[in-house]
């Protein structure tokens, strides 16, 4: 018979301290703006090819925050401050 094996409460989900992310945009796509503008101030990030780019975006977690910043713009810089509110599933517009 196999047994379960409780984890301890410094591996639990809720021990993890919050991580901090950088999600850039260009303000022409998407910028901080709109997603003040948003139903619910919620937005997915898709679209996103970069290897690198999306292996971050899974280690997202819920509570996590992320600076949100504008590239390619007159003010290129972070224009705010977002929280991850879902974690990552797969992407709608990757056709691979």
């Amino acid at each position: 018979m196999k047994r379960a094996i409780a984890s301890t409460a410094a591996s639990s989900p809720a021990a993890r301290l919050p991580a901090y992310w950088l999600l850039k945009s260009e303000p022409a796509d998407y910028s901080i703006a709109m997603l003040e503008k948003e139903d619910q101030k919620k937005t997915c990030w898709d679209g996103v090819r970069n290897a690198a780019a999306r292996k971050h975006l899974r280690a997202m977690r819920i509570g996590d925050k992320a600076f949100f910043y504008h590239s390619s713009c007159a003010r290129v810089g972070i224009a705010g401050v977002v929280s991850v509110c879902r974690t990552a599933y797969d992407d709608p517009t990757d056709a691979t």
